[in-house]
């Protein structure tokens, strides 16, 4: 069995404030997420239940929980893995190529999720930004661009 590995955010400063501030505790959910999506990928194993445990009580988890809303990482993490077929559908629809690396596929689907099933919470305009945003950290700029059209299509075909 493969062990999902946890790579390091820290180089991934998306914001200037300080890390008790309500918008970064969200944005570090995010990022917590599409780490947990992309972790499960890059190990070849499933976005379960079962890895979702094993996440949480990972040692990123454990550093990481201080400067995140766990409780949206919670509501989301759930959320991805219960709706993870229809997510990858919809990604699947919104890219304009076929198959792509494992760290925009983690961005896109945690970015479709929240857009398409998180119930609404942030504007959906918002949401392509906080992921476009994530995206800058990680991705060159060829596919921050593929993050954010995927997305906004989404976006249209949400309203």
């Amino acid at each position: 069995m493969r062990r999902i590995v946890a790579l390091e955010f820290t180089e991934c400063k998306m914001y200037n404030r300080p890390m008790t501030d309500k918008i970064s505790l969200l944005a570090n959910a995010r990022v917590a997420l599409v780490q947990f999506i992309y972790s499960a990928t890059f190990a070849g194993a499933e976005v379960s239940p079962k890895n979702l445990r094993t996440f949480m009580s990972s040692d990123f988890m454990r550093e990481a929980a201080g400067e995140m809303d766990m409780g949206t990482f919670g509501f989301l993490s759930r959320g991805i893995v219960k709706n993870l077929a229809a997510v990858d559908v919809a990604v699947k629809g919104a890219l304009a190529k076929g198959a792509t690396d494992l760290m925009t596929m983690a961005i896109l689907r945690a970015g479709a999720f929240e857009i398409l099933f998180a119930g609404g919470k942030t504007p959906r305009s918002v949401l392509v930004s906080e992921y476009t945003n994530i995206a800058s950290g990680f991705l060159p700029k060829n596919r921050i661009g593929l993050v954010n059209a995927a997305l906004a299509k989404l976006t249209e075909t949400k309203e």
